[in-house]
């Protein structure tokens, strides 16, 4: 994602998140405390009584009421039956009204139990709706709006039919102070959230920047490369050693000395080091004989077969040391060591007063060898290479 989009996001993110959030706990709160907390499970809950006012919930009352006032007027004995009550409650517009039928003291039929149970027993006795039709009960602390219709049983029993409504507040004490919980724990999350995302998608790529343009002011070529996709290939150690330092007391009996470069010593060469390649085949003879500076060339043979080479190119008070190369069944006998030995102290007579050579990162076999000659670690080098179309990188050679 790009620098700028995240700029834009993040902006967007600290605008709409806690907006979108507060919503959603606003919604939930409310929809809990109207109806999950008086009994409704959340498959029942009445979405609707978010949004209506006092008088749309009296509505439905009345329209239940004065059906089964007809009802008790034309024939009571109906409200005796329970099929007929269930049929009335279904029809009733919303599910926060409900019907209770009381039978002298006992609950004879309720739309709503659970509900039923909690204000049964304050609904008012027999014989107290002498109130205009237009008039209710409201209880205030179960937030209920009910409407009693008194028949008698056809057993001479006294009874009573309500007509119950939930009337909520919508803005309440509770919903205050659950709103404003809410919104803390938002604010703490949105901020959790948001800061790290920033940390990420902001601080962190500003950061790299700044250490991108301090590399690229100090001139760092590598780091520009790496940058591009371009992956380090043959790391290779510089050491080097003064002459008065060398540890050269092993005889070299063994070495030969040339100080041309022989072209059967080439070919050797490219035996030793498995060169198949016809192109390095073909050009690096030519190299080797286009050195200008001052060359000892050496090999050690077994039954004429040449098993070890090196080389040392002199350049003023230095030593080069090359091409150090061992038959791999010849390795360990120490040979390379004669070598080494031998090439140095025939700079020495040259008047070499100091050696350098160079490593291929990972052969720690060469390096303990060089390190007992008395060569220490001068530098690292590498090369890098640019990846193909496809992503690949050439092999190491």
């Amino acid at each position: 994602m790009k620098f700028k989009t995240r700029l834009r996001v993040t902006f967007i993110s600290i605008i709409l998140l806690p907006l979108l959030l507060t919503i959603m706990a606003f919604v939930m709160i409310a929809i809990y405390l109207m109806n999950y907390s008086q009994g409704l499970s959340l498959t029942d809950i009445d979405y609707s009584m978010m949004s209506e006012n006092f008088r749309e919930f009296t509505n439905t009352t009345d329209q239940a009421y004065y059906v089964l006032l007809d009802q008790a007027k034309e024939d009571s004995s109906r409200l005796e039956d329970k099929e007929y009550l269930a049929h009335i409650n279904e029809e009733v517009s919303r599910k926060s009204t409900y019907i209770i039928v009381r039978k002298g003291d006992g609950l004879y039929y309720a739309g709503n139990e659970d509900a039923a149970q909690k204000i049964f027993e304050k609904l008012p006795a027999y014989g107290e709706e002498n109130l205009s039709d237009d008039s209710g009960y409201f209880y205030n602390e179960l937030e209920k709006y009910v409407k009693q219709i008194d028949f008698t049983f056809r057993d001479g029993t006294p009874g009573s039919v309500f007509i119950v409504t939930k009337v909520n507040s919508l803005i309440s004490r509770h919903l205050l102070i659950d709103m404003f919980v809410a919104i803390i724990v938002i604010l703490i999350f949105t901020s959790l959230m948001l800061t790290q995302w920033i940390h990420k998608g902001v601080f962190e790529p500003i950061n790299e920047l700044n250490v991108a343009m301090r590399k690229i002011k100090e001139g760092n070529f590598d780091y520009v490369l790496e940058n591009r996709g371009y992956a380090i290939q043959h790391t290779t150690n510089v050491m080097a050693m003064s002459m008065n330092a060398a540890h050269l007391d092993t005889p070299y009996p063994d070495v030969t000395f040339y100080n041309n470069i022989p072209s059967k010593w080439i070919e050797s060469l490219f035996n030793l080091k498995n060169t198949i390649n016809p192109i390095h085949r073909k050009v690096v003879p030519s190299m080797y004989q286009a050195i200008l500076k001052e060359t000892i060339c050496a090999c050690i043979r077994i039954d004429g077969q040449i098993i070890a080479t090196g080389l040392g190119i002199l350049d003023r008070d230095y030593i080069g040391i090359y091409a150090i190369h061992v038959k791999e069944e010849y390795r360990k006998h120490g040979y390379a060591r004669q070598i080494c030995t031998g090439l140095l102290k025939e700079g020495m007579k040259k008047g070499a007063q100091n050696a350098y050579l160079q490593v291929v990162e990972g052969n720690d076999n060469a390096r303990a060898l060089y390190r007992s000659l008395g060569f220490q670690q001068l530098y690292t080098y590498w090369f890098r290479v640019q990846p193909d179309e496809n992503g690949n990188f050439p092999p190491e050679k």
